[in-house]
Parts: C-alpha cells; sequence; structure tokens
C-alpha cells in the first residue's frame, strides 16, 4: 500500500478523508505485528491528529511521552513510563524511539521529525519486529518533511 502525505501543517483539506487516518488503518491492518492501538501526535503542540477509537490519549499521556525523548539537546534517562493510567517499564531508547513493558503490553514510540507514532504491541514476539517495521514508517515520514 502507498501511503499519501497529509498536506502542509500535517491537516487534510475540508471535506477529504484525514490522511493521517489512512496511516492508523494501515497500521492496524498489519495483523501478523499484533498491533491493538495507534496514534499519531504532533510533537511540538501535542495535537492528536490521529487515533483509533480505543486509543485515546490525555494531555497527560501526550506530555510524558514528550518528556521520555532529548529536547533541545538535553538526554534524558527514564526507567518509566505511564500511559492511559498503566505504568510501563522502559526497555530501550534511542533518540528517535522508545519500547516499554508493563507485564502484559508493549508500549512503541517513535518520533521523526515533528510526528511521533505511538502503539500498543499485544505479542513479546512480534514487538521487536513491530517496532523495526514502525521505524520504516517513521523514515518516511521524514523523507517527506514529518
Amino acid at each position: 500500500m502507498i501511503l499519501a502525505m497529509p498536506s502542509v501543517g500535517g491537516m487534510a483539506p475540508v471535506g477529504s478523508v484525514n490522511v493521517w487516518m489512512a496511516w492508523i488503518d494501515h497500521i492496524l491492518n498489519k495483523n501478523e505485528l499484533r498491533l491493538t492501538n495507534v496514534a499519531i501526535v504532533h510533537q511540538q503542540t501535542g495535537a492528536v491528529a490521529a487515533s483509533n477509537r480505543q486509543f485515546q490519549l490525555s494531555s497527560q499521556d501526550i506530555q510524558n511521552i514528550q518528556m521520555a525523548f532529548p529536547y533541545n539537546g538535553v538526554n534524558v534517562e527514564i526507567d518509566r513510563v505511564v500511559l492511559q493510567s498503566c505504568t510501563y517499564i522502559v526497555i530501550s531508547t534511542t533518540n528517535h524511539s522508545m519500547v516499554a513493558f508493563n507485564g502484559n503490553k508493549y508500549l512503541i514510540v517513535v518520533k521523526s521529525k515533528r510526528m511521533f507514532i505511538v502503539a500498543i504491541c499485544a505479542s513479546r514476539s512480534k514487538s521487536k519486529e513491530a517496532a523495526d517495521w514502525l521505524n520504516s514508517l517513521r523514515l518516511k515520514l521524514i523523507r517527506n518533511g514529518y
């Protein structure tokens, strides 16, 4: 599937299908990766560009995600992140990704220039593959200025 990129500013024209929602559908349709919830979030504003219905992120959730990544060159070291009142223990981080575990599910966050892709993976055996695949989507966002 070829994913369209949103117009400048990340917003689809009024009356058109939300392009970011097409990304969510594409990610969730990758059934073999066992991704159950996905959101795409604007880094600077914290606005949710799109998410599946069951995955509604609060402003506090988004702030917790933002705090897990370096800001203005300042590295952060966190050992846990709270999302939707669930605490996840951070397993690995880089400047552009984080994987965390809550005993049941994996939280995977990838960061492009302007966006976060936040996903929940329901499978330990698929979490690495899911993180790698989401990273490939992150690279596509970067190539297109996002």
